[in-house]
């Protein structure tokens, strides 16, 4: 992630060329995709002090090559769905995908798309939203 002069920082006094002020805290960053891996910063808010039982949210594109049932990559960060149910596999409205799992990921595999992934992120993992941390995965429009 990078922030830059046009990043809107709410709720800190931390600042785009320093954000060690946010270092422990819980944010939520709002960006655009910067290559395949990175995200440009439009907005970080400092959410309060950081809990490691808290849900992280990741929303991005997915591209079609890079998605291997039961995984896909949203920004570089691997979400694997191998523990999932057929319910937690949603559509654009977030009702549960009738086929779950195969339908999900035959959608994926076919066209990329837009996808929501809800869970929490392991603390010895990075970069992985791990099977038995995966809440829910969510087809977006």
């Amino acid at each position: 992630m990078t922030a830059n002069s046009f990043t809107e920082l709410k709720n800190t006094s931390a600042t785009a060329s320093d954000l060690a002020l946010l270092n422990g805290k819980n944010v939520r960053i709002r960006g655009r995709a910067s290559g395949a891996t990175s995200v440009i910063a439009t907005e970080i808010e400092d959410r309060g002090a950081s809990d490691q039982d808290a849900d992280v949210i990741l929303q991005g594109a997915v591209l079609k090559a890079e998605v291997i049932n039961p995984t896909f990559k949203i920004l570089g960060v691997t979400v694997d769905t191998n523990l999932l149910t057929p319910a937690d596999f949603r559509d654009v409205n977030d009702i549960a995908i009738v086929g779950g799992q195969t339908t999900f990921f035959n959608t994926l595999s076919a066209n990329g798309g837009l996808v929501k992934a809800k869970g929490r992120l392991p603390a010895d993992v990075d970069n992985v939203l791990a099977a038995g941390t995966l809440r829910e995965v969510e087809l977006e429009d």
